[in-house]
Formats: C-alpha cells, sequence, structure tokens
C-alpha cells in the first residue's frame, strides 16, 4: 500500500477503452481531476517557464531522432504534429509542477506515459529503439508521483473503444504498439502500479483504494 500523503501526482495511462477517464472522474472528490491545459490563460507563466526548462533534454532528443530521420528522408510527421507533440511534453512538465505546489493529489489521465504513444512516429522509434526508450524515461519525474498502469487485453481495450469511436479502431495497429510499449515501460519505470482494468469498475476502484491507503 501507499501512503498518500507523501503523493503529489498520479498518472493513469493505458490502452484506449481500459477506463482511464472514467475511473479519475470517479476519483474526483478525493483528489484534483485537471483536464489538459488548452490554451495559455490558463497557466502560471512561472511554471511554464520551469516547466520548458525540465522538458529540454526530451525535446532535445525528439528534436534529435526528427531532425535524423528528415536527413534519410523517412520522416512521416508534419511541423504541426512535431510542434503538437513537443508542446504536449511541455504541458506533461507543467501539470506536474502544479501538483507539486497543490495541497491535495492531483491525478492524470493524459499525462507523461500517455502522451508518448499519441505520435506515430516517434512511438515507433520507441519500439524499435530500447536504449531510445530508456533515455526517455530516465527523464520522467518520479518524486511525489505515482504510474498506475489500467491493463486490458488488446480485444477488451479494443471493443470497448470501438464502442463510443469509429470503425478505425477495429484496424489500427495503434493498439498493439501501445502494448508493446507499457510491458516495456512497466520494468523500466519503478513507479508503476499495474491494476487489471479486466473487471467491473467497482472492482478497479477498489483495487486503487488498497493502494492508496490513507
Amino acid at each position: 500500500m501507499t501512503n498518500s500523503r507523501n503523493i503529489k501526482y498520479i498518472e493513469i495511462f493505458g490502452l484506449p477503452g481500459t477506463g482511464k477517464s472514467t475511473l479519475c472522474l470517479n476519483l474526483k472528490n478525493r483528489y484534483i481531476f485537471k483536464k489538459r491545459i488548452k490554451t495559455l490563460r490558463e497557466v502560471e507563466v512561472r511554471l511554464l517557464l520551469k516547466s520548458i526548462i525540465c522538458s529540454l533534454n526530451i525535446i532535445n532528443i525528439i528534436l534529435f531522432r526528427i531532425v535524423r530521420a528528415f536527413i534519410q528522408r523517412k520522416l512521416d510527421i508534419s511541423l504541426m504534429e512535431t510542434i503538437g507533440f513537443i508542446n504536449a511534453i511541455i504541458v506533461c512538465y507543467y501539470m506536474y509542477h502544479y501538483a507539486l505546489q497543490q495541497e491535495n493529489t492531483l491525478i492524470c489521465d493524459h499525462g507523461f506515459i500517455q502522451t508518448l504513444t499519441q505520435n506515430k512516429f516517434f512511438r515507433r522509434e520507441l519500439i524499435t529503439d530500447e536504449k531510445l526508450l530508456r533515455r526517455i524515461i530516465s527523464n520522467i519525474p518520479t518524486s511525489y508521483s505515482k504510474y498506475i498502469y489500467l491493463k486490458a487485453d488488446i480485444q477488451t481495450a479494443r471493443d470497448r473503444a470501438f464502442k463510443r469511436c469509429s470503425a478505425t479502431v477495429k484496424t489500427t495497429n495503434k493498439y498493439e504498439e501501445d502494448y508493446i510499449l507499457f510491458e516495456r515501460i512497466m520494468v523500466m519505470l519503478p513507479n508503476i502500479i499495474t491494476i487489471n482494468s479486466n473487471q467491473p469498475l467497482s472492482n478497479v476502484l477498489s483495487d486503487f483504494n488498497d493502494i492508496f491507503n490513507n
């Protein structure tokens, strides 16, 4: 069990359809549940600058890979996608630093690990290069934080997502790629706890409460 008094940031990650947002919404009375920042009007300038500085290591790694792929003519990511991906990394750091200054714990359903799977080009780079993945993971903050892996089998997650999305969910190989990444990250990041999401929500909530003992 984990003493939640020492935890300021909880990140929920997993395949689409595993119930990340549902879990967070059911815990919002106990934790701060802050949706992803979408406009600069929502940010504190001091925290934003700190987040940009802390994210520079990962951003440099990302840009090096993109430039190398461009030179080798293997790049299949647009400028806007690159900017969006880098912005998402900075937002993750901002959410983490925001959490550290709050009295209550912040719970997040789209943080560092989930963001790594959102960009097709970089997701595949991480799958094919374990050393690169380790470099990225080593830059993810672990102090005062816990990472919860909502784990489900691929078919169950895909079927759940299909009910709320389109038929493209059935054909994409993103699920297989995400699953590979999550399984590898589990052995690299010490703050990960797994909860089986192939069970009713009440059981998932019970497992979560057992982990975070007040």
